[in-house]
């Protein structure tokens, strides 16, 4: 009898180390600015999106295609800083730091990175590569008897990129070919590619 393959991985346990990037379009070409960390990432979760049809005949589903269109992402945070929150949602803040829209709000596109922590040390590194953000929502109430504290909540789409064939790039450290990628390297630039190319060796 062939043996039976036994996988015991670690344990994700902690999300840390948000970054922010924010990046230009020409057609079909994506320049990255170089990326932010912004501190006070709470949770993350990621849900695929995708559209489905069926093919019937004789009375029964021959044949169901499940299409992956895009990956909606809910990020709570203690509280973005102002200059990302108005890009994310497009709106205006002058020169004497007031905040206002207008009937030509954009939201700005953006890729967005952040680690998972797991148990015995391991690590999972994620870049999602083109993100647009909803307009945040802000949760605020009052402080009674003890500390309340106030967060927001964005929705953000991640798409994918024909350019660069997919929507995300993720190396977790579980697999032994990535044991030797350092966060420091793998979030020094969004990484759009399979080689992760060292910090250390960019001019």
């Amino acid at each position: 009898m062939a043996d039976i393959k036994h996988f015991d991985s670690e344990v994700k346990m902690n999300v840390k180390g948000l970054r922010l990037a924010k990046l230009n379009k020409n057609n079909d070409e994506i320049a990255y600015l170089a990326p932010e960390i912004i501190d006070g990432i709470m949770e993350i979760s990621r849900e695929v999106q995708t559209s489905s049809g069926e093919v019937y005949g004789d009375g029964r589903i021959r044949r169901q295609v499940n299409k992956r269109t895009a990956t909606k992402i809910t990020l709570k945070h203690n509280g973005l800083p102002q200059e990302w929150r108005a890009y994310m949602e497009g709106v205006k803040v002058s020169t004497s730091g007031v905040e206002y829209d207008s009937e030509s709000v954009v939201p700005g596109e953006f890729a967005m990175g952040y680690v998972i922590e797991k148990t015995n040390g391991k690590k999972e590194f994620v870049w999602l590569l083109d993100c647009v953000a909803q307009p945040s929502k802000n949760t605020m109430t009052q402080s009674e008897d003890k500390v309340t504290w106030s967060t927001d909540t964005i929705e953000i789409l991640s798409l994918y990129v024909p350019a660069f064939d997919r929507s995300y790039t993720s190396v977790d450290m579980e697999n032994p070919v990535n044991e030797s990628i350092k966060e420091e390297d793998f979030f020094a630039k969004v990484q759009t590619d399979d080689a992760i190319q060292p910090a250390a060796s960019r001019p």
